[in-house]
């Protein structure tokens, strides 16, 4: 079985490697020995060496302390590119580590004063990075309607990096994301999400009416009052100004009578006066005839 680490030391055909999980292994050197600080495959020999948690931890920190272990350290191991909208590079070391981040377009800029992502393992930085991208609206409804795809591209050149935490986020959030992990490619496609039209939508897009409450009825009591109220005043008005109208058409009825009354007087009075005349003039003419 092969193993792949930072070389520590070389002894004869030997290296001893450091993993990037903390795992220290003799391999046995084929051909061109490596140097100190170099990464390193080789077969892993029969006696094989796991160095207690403490031991081990003590031991990275004195081959980091080495000039050999800081140029292992900040040396570019690997390259990642993400695209989102913003476009951002990462540059990790043997240990999966971010030592460099480089924006790619203004947006890329943008994401990264908002996250300090160096220092980070590959798998936390990527879920950081697409987390705050969320945050700053880089990636919103419309985003994810429009079927829009993240884009995760890995070279490394010895291993598969491990994100298998960002993918679990990826799922959760449904984002569509194609990721190429040093050749292993991965399409997480998400259908879109129809909202179904049924009865119970409709009822809930209707405004329901709410509830009377005493003050409300007391306004509607009052104001069914005061149409009534009104209603009977009309009525009132309406019978008033009816007698006005019968009274005065009595009045004319009754002017009328007293002008016919008068006229007929006066008739009367015209026809007795020439009775009288005519009485008068025969009792004259009578006299005459007897003189």
């Amino acid at each position: 079985m092969n193993k792949t680490g930072l070389v520590l030391k070389t002894h004869k055909n030997t290296a001893t490697l450091v993993t990037a999980t903390g795992e220290f292994v003799k391999v046995t050197i084929s051909k061109n020995p490596p140097n100190i600080g170099d990464t390193y495959t080789g077969a892993v020999q029969k006696e094989k060496r796991i160095l207690k948690p403490f031991a081990a931890a003590a031991a990275i920190a004195i081959f980091l302390l080495s000039s050999a272990g800081v140029y292992a350290y900040s040396a570019p191991a690997a390259t990642v590119e993400v695209t989102i909208n913003p476009s951002i590079e990462l540059k990790l070391n043997y240990f999966n580590k971010i030592i460099k981040s480089i924006p790619l377009n203004e947006d890329g800029s943008t994401l990264l004063k908002s996250i300090n992502i160096k220092n980070k393992n590959i798998d936390e930085a990527l879920t950081l990075l697409v987390s705050q991208a969320k945050k700053d609206n880089f990636i919103d409804d419309a985003y994810v309607e429009e079927g829009k795809i993240i884009s995760v591209k890995i070279l490394s050149k010895n291993k598969n990096l491990n994100i298998t935490n960002f993918e679990k986020y990826i799922d959760n959030n449904k984002l569509n994301t194609n990721i190429d992990n040093n050749g292993k490619k991965v399409k997480k496609q998400f259908p879109k999400e129809e909202t179904p039209i049924n009865n119970e939508t409709n009822k809930k897009d209707k405004p329901s009416t709410p509830p009377e409450n005493g003050k409300d009825k007391e306004n509607k009591n009052s104001t069914t009052n005061n149409s009534s109220q009104n209603d009977k005043e009309k009525n009132t008005e309406n019978k008033s100004k009816d007698n006005k109208t019968n009274n005065k058409e009595i009045n004319k009825d009754n002017n009328n009578n007293k002008s016919n009354y008068k006229t007929n007087n006066n008739n009367n009075i015209k026809n007795d006066n020439s009775n009288k005349k005519n009485i008068t003039g025969k009792g004259q003419v009578q006299n005459t005839k007897k003189k």
